[in-house]
């Protein structure tokens, strides 16, 4: 179990389990976010599969084991599943459906893309993958959609996946959910999508289009709202998956001028998407 700077009797709580279950490894350490907590369990790590489990939510007594169960009729690396939604009063408010089926890496990419399919509450992954893709992503800009960028590495570095319409999990949804930040969760979406955009598996350019279909208005709001340092950021990062863009004398333009580039820096994108 992590604690992720908690300011309440967690810690406590968990030494008292652990001194009567050795299987419970307690590892306290200051707030480092999602990622951190996650990857400091992943560092000690020593089964074969690894789920994972946040503090509001909560699964279903047979969740592992139904999972278990199904790594040895399948050769898939992740297993996911549908769910619940529950309120504060635990009281279920509606299914968390979701994209089901087997799929290689290359045929969940495109869906997955487009939006994060696979509820981390539900996930039970080889260890052997994650060995192989290495840690999440501790970025600031990927706060809250660090799984969504796990899951989208995986597929494609050529993991399996397997989702059920089996619900194995509550997913409690609350005024302090992480995913609930607006504009923080936008550029974090797209900042993803832009780490992730694979050429090779997008050979009719879809989802590059999709991607800017989705950016370019972002960063003419941020242009408009004076953040500056934001719409140069999420520039930069399409200038290194499209180069052929002129994300450079955008940039340049958007630094100098700051909310008065505006109409020059959306006359260059749409200059560029004719020319494209």
């Amino acid at each position: 179990m992590i604690n992720d700077g908690s300011k309440d009797d967690t810690a406590k709580i968990v030494e008292d389990r652990a001194r009567q279950d050795k299987r419970i490894i307690l590892i306290n350490q200051t707030n480092k976010k999602q990622a951190g907590a996650r990857n400091a369990g992943l560092e000690v790590i020593k089964g074969d599969w690894v789920a994972f489990l946040d503090a509001d939510d909560v699964w279903m007594p047979h969740k592992l084991e139904f999972q278990l169960a199904l790594t040895g009729q399948s050769d898939a690396g992740l297993l996911y599943s549908t769910g619940y939604y529950v309120d504060e009063t635990f009281t279920v408010t509606g299914e968390y459906k979701t994209l089901t089926g087997a799929f290689t890496g290359e045929e969940i990419y495109e869906p997955l893309f487009r939006e994060n399919l696979v509820p981390i509450l539900s996930v039970m992954v080889k260890r052997d993958w994650i060995l192989k893709i290495g840690p999440q992503d501790e970025e600031p800009n990927m706060v809250s959609c660090e799984d969504w960028d796990y899951w989208l590495r995986l597929a494609r570095a050529g993991c399996k996946f397997l989702g059920v319409d089996e619900p194995l999990f509550y997913y409690r949804r609350h005024e302090n959910n992480m995913s609930g930040n607006g504009e923080k969760l936008q550029i974090a979406q797209v900042s993803v999508m832009i780490k992730n955009y694979d050429k090779e598996l997008d050979e009719a350019n879809a989802e590059k289009f999709y991607l800017l279909n989705l950016v370019e208005p972002l960063i003419t709001r941020l242009i408009t709202v004076g953040k500056v340092n934001e719409s140069v950021f999420l520039m930069r990062g399409l200038a290194k998956v499209f180069p052929s863009g002129w994300y450079n004398q955008r940039i340049a333009l958007t630094r100098l001028l700051g909310r008065r580039a505006l109409y020059p820096v959306r006359a260059i994108a749409k200059l560029n998407r004719v020319l494209t």
